[in-house]
């Protein structure tokens, strides 16, 4: 899993036009309880350390899973945490986000 999450990291900062420039990010994690937040904690502490000079990433506590794409759309945050069939469903605009996840 540490591996896992150092890979997510790296590809942050090297394939992510974002981290270019100075900016801080904002991950949708999932609750404090969760753990999706410390997975979102530890990314973030590596694009800290390692991401351009002035960029940094703080994790955001949300509703996890199911709310972090509509998070993403809306724009509340720059990079949110969830799993396969959930994002792929909210591409497509189907089940629990049939009104689309903006």
């Amino acid at each position: 899993m540490t591996k896992l999450i150092k890979a997510a990291a790296i590809w942050l900062i090297i394939a992510n036009p974002l981290l270019s420039q100075a900016a801080e990010l904002r991950i949708g994690t999932a609750s404090l309880g969760g753990a999706f937040y410390p997975m979102g904690q530890t990314i973030s502490n590596l694009v800290n350390k390692y991401g351009t000079q002035g960029s940094s990433m703080v994790p955001i506590v949300t509703g996890g899973s199911v709310q972090n794409p509509r998070l993403l759309g809306s724009g509340e945050v720059d990079i949110a945490i969830t799993n396969n069939n959930l994002a792929a469903l909210a591409v497509k605009g189907v089940g629990a986000y049939k009104s689309g996840y903006y």
